[in-house]
């Protein structure tokens, strides 16, 4: 059986990696594709390759994006990468495995490889929204994102993918690998990341004092105000008190920020090239608990590591961005389904 992964994330690449694994114990190829950025987001892309260097794949093609931000040269850009890919594998491929549903480069990429079967990789809580949105109404690509709404727009791009906007290779159904979800269910199968802790797993202790707390870009990408994030920092780090308490960033968290969580709150703050899942599988010790708002790394904890008590402290839902809100909810739900402590503040 012949396996391609298509990754731009280092969830996506640690699913890769998950299944690949797996997959060796049937002595499978597996060739990986990384999508990295054009160089902006450096520390994403190193996470990127360190996960995917945990193990040696059958064959590995890194795609850079270009560096002019051009939405017409980009495209032709991608149109030649997706005639790369087909060039190499068209119908050679078993079995599929995308890592973004909501990118329309991976679904066109299905129909440049045309694979046996189809497989969606999980790339955190947004996996929640594909569930409900797309995967349970029978629908394998966002089918209403997947046009631009422009008319211009839409011409060109429909002028530059013809060869792959095939409707019939798009509708085709595909199995979403997941932990946002609590068991298997039609076109839905869940992950537990056990291959590639057997791999990496090294801590042996716990630390009953130690608590990590994950950050991500919220008031970056304006899904609340950085005076409301900031206020709600403050009351997490009063409600551990005397715990060691270590503040892990986001890769993309401003530095703004971060002087302000470091020096006016008193977060640890601790710098890493690692994935939070892939850091915990490495440290000498284990904390006690890990905590954070909603961010993908308290589920994915709790599936690896059920010895670790999980914490998600809870946003206002009246300071959050209205668009964002129904999404955001819905996570504190599911994290709340598996048993995940969701705390008032």
């Amino acid at each position: 059986m012949k396996n391609l992964y298509i990754v731009e994330s280092p969830l996506q690449a640690l699913c890769a990696l998950e299944v690949s694994l797996d997959k060796d114990k049937t002595n499978e190829e597996n060739f990986i594709i990384i999508k990295l950025s054009n160089g902006d987001r450096k520390k994403n892309d190193n996470q990127i390759l360190d996960i995917l260097n945990q193990r040696k794949w059958s064959k590995k093609k890194i795609i850079v994006g270009l560096k002019i931000r051009n939405v017409v040269t980009n495209n032709f850009f991608q149109r030649r990468v997706l005639d790369s890919i087909r060039n190499d594998f068209y119908d050679d491929i078993d079995n599929l495995y995308l890592g973004e549903f909501r990118s329309i480069f991976m679904h066109l990429a299905k129909v440049a490889v045309e694979a046996d079967n189809v497989f969606i990789m999980d790339d955190g809580a947004a996996s929640i929204n594909t569930i409900n949105r797309y995967i349970k109404n029978n629908k394998y690509y966002p089918h209403d994102n997947f046009l631009p709404k422009n008319k211009i727009k839409k011409i060109v791009f429909r002028l530059i993918y013809k060869k792959y906007i095939n409707k019939f290779l798009l509708d085709k159904p595909a199995v979403l690998l997941t932990a946002f979800h609590s068991k298997d269910e039609k076109n839905i199968k869940r992950i537990y990341f056990k291959e590639s802790q057997k791999k990496i797993n090294t801590f042996s202790k716990k630390d009953k004092n130690l608590v990590f707390y994950f950050g991500s870009k919220y008031s970056e990408a304006n899904i609340i105000s950085l005076e409301y994030e900031i206020e709600f920092l403050t009351e997490v780090k009063k409600f551990y008190g005397d715990k060691n308490l270590v503040y892990f960033p986001h890769r993309d968290e401003s530095e703004e920020k971060l002087k302000v969580i470091s020096e006016d709150i008193g977060f640890k703050l601790s710098f890493t090239n690692s994935i939070a899942e892939l850091y915990i599988m490495q440290c000498d010790k284990s904390p006690q608990e890990v905590a954070g708002a909603y961010t993908s790394v308290l589920n994915n904890v709790n599936v690896i590591f059920p010895e670790i008590t999980c914490r998600a402290f809870k946003l206002d839902s009246k300071r959050i961005d209205p668009s964002r809100l129904n999404i955001i909810e819905s996570v504190y739900s599911f994290y709340k389904s598996t048993g995940i402590n969701i705390q008032e503040l």
